[in-house]
């Protein structure tokens, strides 16, 4: 075979420092999902869906073989606070949290994963941000099942 076939999809979040309510659906709408997915583009990322709320981000992306999770996240993280810093919008200088949360997702569940993502503001109008991490967790290990 001399192309490789590929389907490494990734959902990752991540929170703002101090988990500080910082973003308003307006906000999200004309700046952070733009800045987001354009760093996404500019580092190998050709599929890149992405979210969230006030004080965190969901993003769904689809990486290749050659690039490694942890270095993704790290140039999306550390390049979308930069321009947003260069941006003002905040009175004080902007971080994200340390760390993140990330899963795989099975090629079958795309459509899925990007609806919740879609629906972060919805959501979030009856679930708080540990309630939803729960729910994602128990989702993730329900469907890990060890052989033995």
């Amino acid at each position: 075979m001399s192309h490789s076939n590929h389907h490494l999809w990734f959902h990752i979040v991540w929170t703002v420092k101090y988990r500080r309510p910082l973003f308003s659906k307006k906000y999200w709408q004309e700046h952070l999902g733009f800045i987001i997915r354009s760093t996404s583009k500019k580092n190998g990322i050709t599929k890149c869906y992405v979210n969230g709320y006030k004080d965190h981000v969901h993003i769904l992306i689809r990486i290749f073989p050659t690039q490694n999770i942890s270095s993704v996240v790290k140039k999306i993280k550390g390049v979308s606070s930069r321009i947003i810093n260069q941006q003002k919008h905040f009175s004080e200088p902007f971080e994200w949290q340390e760390g993140y949360f990330v899963t795989t997702v099975s090629p079958s569940n795309i459509y899925r994963v990007i609806g919740y993502i879609q629906t972060q503001w919805e959501k979030h109008e009856r679930l708080d941000f540990n309630e939803e991490m729960n729910q994602i967790e128990s989702l993730v290990e329900a469907t890990y099942q060890p052989r033995n």
